[in-house]
């Protein structure tokens, strides 16, 4: 503790630039550790997402070591080859106030054959290769 009674972990992170670099931690943090249970859950590999992706494993290892930009395109396609799909949600840091979309429209509207590239890529067969009723799809969410 300081003299002004605060520890250094609160005169650190009172200061913007400390907070927001945290928060950037924060959630490097807890989207790498998802996709690390996600991949655990499911029972793949660090070499089957590579080659889901069309990546190196190397290339993996930096994403879930955090020491790569996992931008969000990247994090959705990560979902897509893993059957997930992502979805944000934040939470306001005075109030504890969570708030997220529940409504937004999809980019890809209709039957599972819209979907077809990416089940594929997944070495998965779809319903729309045989003409059946939409699939269901699994869903998480990440906090921000």
């Amino acid at each position: 503790m300081s003299e002004r009674g605060h520890s250094g972990y609160d005169e650190f992170v009172g200061r913007s630039q400390n907070q927001r670099r945290l928060e950037q931690e924060s959630l490097i943090l807890e989207a790498t550790e998802l996709l690390s249970r996600l991949l655990e859950s499911e029972g793949i590999t660090r070499a089957e997402l590579a080659r889901r992706l069309g990546k190196s494993k190397a290339y993996i290892t930096q994403l879930l070591r955090g020491s790569s930009n996992l931008t969000l395109r990247t994090l959705a396609d990560l979902g897509c080859v893993l059957g997930y799909r992502m979805r944000l949600q934040a939470q306001n840091a005075s109030s504890g106030t969570w708030f997220a979309l529940t409504d937004v429209p999809r980019l890809y509207m209709g039957p599972a054959r819209n979907l077809v590239a990416c089940w594929r890529g997944r070495g998965l067969e779809t319903a729309a290769d045989h003409d059946q009723p939409e699939v269901s799809e699994p869903e998480f969410a990440i906090s921000a």
